[in-house]
Parts: C-alpha cells; structure tokens; sequence
C-alpha cells in the first residue's frame, strides 16, 4: 500500500471514531423533557415565608423542560423563565427574574416527585443590595371541600373590596374619590399575596397609602344567620380592619 493512501484511510477511521463519541456522549448527559402527564401535577401555586414576608411562586407553564411563571413577594409580582428536569428524586428547577431590576434574581430549586413541597434558594443579581436567602414553599389554594364560596365571593369594608384567588393572591379595589365602596370604573387596586391556615389569613400587600399596614393578620369569624331568609353573614376582623360577606344559607 502507498504511503499517501495509508494515511487517507487512517484520517477518516480517525474522524468516524470521534464523531461516534461525542454522540454516545451527548446521549447519556441529555436528560428527557418533563412528560405532559408530570406537568399537569406540578402546574399550581406554592407559598411559604421569606425574608420576613410571603412568598408565592406560581408555575403555570411547562412544556418539555421549558417552565414559566411568575413570583409574589410583599405585592410584587415579576415574571420568571427557566429550566426543569426530571431527576430521581423529583424535579430540580431553576427560575430566572427578568433582570431588570436590581432587586432581581434566581430560584434554585428542588421539587419533591409529589409536587407537595419546593425547597432552595434564592440568589440576588446583585449581592450589593440584597442578601440570597433559603426557602420551603408547599403546595397552596384550596382544597375543594371548602363549606362555602371563601375564594370567590366579595368581602366588603371601608376599605374597598377584598377578593381573594386560589393562587394565594389577592386585592383590593377602592374608588379614590369615596369612603365607600364604589361600582364605577375608577377603582383603584391593590394587590397582595396570602397564606391561610385554618381560619388565619396572612396577607402581604404592595406598597400603598390606602391600608394601614402592608402585613395584614385577619381572623375568620364564625357564620351566623342574621334573616328568616339563612343569609349569611361572615367577618374578617385585624387590626384597624373589618371586612364582611353575606351569602344564601
């Protein structure tokens, strides 16, 4: 054999063997796409305490191992984006916050293969202004055995109107121009995020001049019937704050 054949044959056995590697490579590394089954039961609301305040964490995209959604934190709401994989024991997720804010960052996160419960951390783009900080949030809104309609119906006080979601977020909406409440289209709203447990509800609202706190603790007071038709009547009572509901018995 010709010396310049030789060497023709031993670069193309050479380049089919690295080409072969790197495929068997890049297969074992490549982890799969959460399937639609998976996602289904992690798409939900998680909230816990962080940082002195609640914290909301709302997933409510995933596709593959793309993930979408957005957090609440003392009112404030920003979008995040990110990544999910699928690992032995339950899911690990990484959501980013746009960035543009100083005050932005990222989750680090680990998802039990219940979808009950996230745990992790969350570190700041810019650690000059603001600290990283550990979190646990579970699995929140309501459980669908509710005795009444708590997440849909109006409760109603000098202070506006206070509507409450399923996703742990809530608002209230007051017309500027009247103590009372007011059904025009001027209303003003203020938005917030909660966590309830049993009949304590805790609420952490955006900055605002209306309420007189921006931590809110209310109390859910037994229902009474207050007219031979079984109206209803509910409190919500905290400090400085009453807010009522009535509903058909």
């Amino acid at each position: 054999m010709k010396p310049r054949t030789f060497g023709l044959i031993l670069v193309v056995l050479v380049g089919i063997s690295c080409h072969q590697g790197r495929q068997g490579k890049s297969s074992v590394a490549a982890w799969p796409g959460i399937p639609d089954s998976a996602a289904a039961g992690i798409l939900g609301s998680y909230s816990g305490n962080f940082k002195k305040g609640l914290l909301t964490v709302v997933i409510n995209y995933i596709e593959g191992n793309i993930v979408s959604g957005y957090d609440l934190h003392r009112g404030l709401r920003r979008n995040v984006n990110g990544s999910i994989e699928e690992r032995d024991s339950g899911y690990v997720l990484v959501l980013k916050e746009p960035g543009g804010s100083g005050y932005d960052g990222t989750f680090y996160l680990s998802m039990d293969r219940s979808a009950q419960k996230i745990s992790g951390n969350w570190i700041p783009i810019d650690s000059t202004r603001i600290r990283s900080g550990a979190l646990v949030l579970e699995r929140s809104g309501g459980s669908g055995n509710d005795y009444d309609d708590f997440y849909y119906a109006d409760w109603k006080g000098d202070l506006g109107t206070l509507t409450f979601s399923r996703d742990n977020v809530c608002k209230l909406e007051y017309d500027p121009d009247s103590l009372s409440v007011s059904t025009n289209d001027q209303l003003i709203t203020i938005t917030g995020n909660y966590i309830r447990k049993n009949d304590t509800i805790q609420i952490d609202w955006q900055n605002n001049s209306r309420l007189p706190a921006q931590h809110m603790r209310l109390i859910r007071w037994p229902r009474k019937e207050i007219s031979e038709d079984s109206i209803i009547e509910e409190n919500l009572q905290g400090k400085n704050v009453q807010f009522v509901k009535f509903v058909a018995g």
